[in-house]
């Protein structure tokens, strides 16, 4: 007989739905954490427990694998939601025997080990990225949680230059994310531009509109995923993909483009790189950890110099063995890879199961 799972609680109460890149990250370990013998908890808003629930089943983590529970918490980030979850979390901790919690929205219940989770520096290096409130917030209680957790964990190395010399104390540990979420799929047909969202204010959408434009009158159709939250011009469109079309789409694109001005990660350079896709990117330090030399660069805010990275790869084309470097590059970046990391660090903390334990089959 196998020793039951080790249960750990995941605190998502505040993600909106599945497809922002914290959430994202969260699907896509949970399930390779449970085939390493946990057994996760995800704790979210009651408004978004039904679409994360869809998202891990598809991923093949039913309820036997990993439950969601729904709280009456209000969604996105922010003091109102942090505290009104810090008070509903304790319930779940103690009903299900969760005796570790993943946090990335401090402040935490009291009295148990917990991982902060980390996944940019944007309050501290790009302060004006940030709406006022959320840097407030932002840089007040993440130092002190910090400080408390058990360990800090974070998704890049860049990231992790940054948050060793912001947070020395911290016991860090880099579990970068994955690139191999996304399903196998046929190229969408027509020659266009793809840009990726979510669009927050640090995506750079101002930017990418003003560098397809200078691309002149022969210019490809763009293509925006998500809600750019403005009205497009023509030529440009929006849709909502869901991971089968993003697939199609990242196949099938004549160069993928990714202008932000500031990333802790940014997955959607990882799903054009390991769909082989041509890419256009921001020159900075995360995007460079990532494509290496795989990339057509531009500086931030330099409407002139995305259109010239455009140009040059409409105009030299692409080849398969361009393609697949390009998937090489992204291939050493595997959720399996993250999880594992996660796992021997919990060990090394004291925090995990028994050697002994599942290490597959459900509960």
């Amino acid at each position: 007989m196998t020793a039951a799972p080790f249960r750990l609680a995941v605190d998502g109460t505040s993600y909106r739905g599945a497809t922002t890149g914290a959430a994202r990250r969260t699907l896509c370990l949970l399930p390779e954490l449970a085939r390493l013998g946990w057994r996760p908890v995800l704790a979210t808003g009651r408004e978004a427990a039904e679409e994360l629930g869809r998202a891990l089943a598809a991923r093949g983590a039913g309820s036997d694998r990993v439950e969601v529970v729904g709280l009456p918490v209000p969604p996105g980030p922010g003091p109102r939601r942090a505290w009104r979850a810090r008070a509903a979390l304790p319930t779940i901790l103690r009903d299900r025997g969760c005796a570790l919690l993943l946090t990335e929205t401090p402040p935490v219940p009291g009295g148990i080990p917990f991982l902060l989770t980390i996944h940019d520096t944007r309050a501290w290096d790009a302060p004006g990225l940030l709406p006022p409130g959320r840097r407030w917030w932002t840089r007040r209680v993440l130092p002190p949680a910090a400080r408390a957790a058990a360990a800090v964990v974070t998704v890049s190395a860049a990231t992790a230059r940054r948050l060793r010399a912001l947070l020395p104390e911290a016991d860090l540990i880099l579990a970068p994310n994955g690139s191999d979420h996304l399903p196998a799929s046929s190229p969408a047909p027509g020659c266009f531009l793809l840009a990726p969202g979510p669009w927050a204010r640090h995506k750079g959408l101002a930017t990418l509109l003003a560098g397809w434009r200078l691309l002149g009158r022969n210019r490809p159709r763009l293509i925006l995923t998500g809600r750019p939250g403005r009205r497009l011009p023509p030529g440009v469109e929006a849709v909502q993909p869901d991971d089968r079309g993003l697939s199609a789409l990242l196949a099938g694109a004549a160069a993928v483009v990714r202008p932000s001005a500031f990333e802790g990660f940014d997955l959607p350079l990882a799903e054009a790189l390991a769909a082989g896709a041509p890419v256009a990117a921001s020159d900075i330090p995360v995007h460079r950890e990532l494509a290496g030399e795989e990339a057509e660069w531009f500086q931030p805010g330099d409407d002139e110099g995305l259109a010239t990275a455009l140009d040059r790869i409409l105009t030299t084309g692409d080849d398969p063995a361009a393609r697949l470097r390009r998937r090489r590059r992204a291939a050493r970046f595997r959720w399996a890879e993250s999880a594992r990391i996660l796992d021997q660090a919990l060990r090394r903390l004291n925090l995990a199961p028994p050697s002994g334990a599942d290490s597959g089959s459900p509960v």
